[in-house]
């Protein structure tokens, strides 16, 4: 059994394309809402809740110091999300200090 390649010309194929995409509805201006408004001119802040609550240095200091003392395991598993809460600090930044206090705590040992 041989199979034959039939060459399709440009039209045919335009044609076949045309037929399968479905048309898009589109409205007419008409049916338009005369107020439509971007949200654009609205910062994100009056839209969505901001957090504005500042964690003192000595409850990020008491944090930092619990998370030194928990295994590698549940460090990394709380890591991110408590960098968030210490007022949106980078994790590399709390991966830093939490080194330190490890070192602390290690040198007392």
């Amino acid at each position: 059994m041989s199979i034959q390649n039939k060459a399709i010309s440009p039209k045919e194929v335009d044609e076949q394309s045309a037929h399968s995409t479905k048309k898009l509805n589109t409205l007419p201006g008409a049916q338009l809402p005369e107020n439509t408004a971007d949200d654009i001119d609205e910062p994100s802040s009056d839209i969505l809740p901001q957090q504005d609550l500042k964690i003192s240095s000595d409850l990020a200091q008491t944090t930092i110091d619990r998370l030194a003392k928990l295994s590698e395991l549940e460090y990394e598993l709380e890591r991110t999300e408590i960098a968030k809460s210490l007022n949106n600090m980078s994790v590399r930044s709390l991966d830093k200090l939490v080194k330190k206090a490890k070192n602390k705590i290690e040198s007392k040992i």
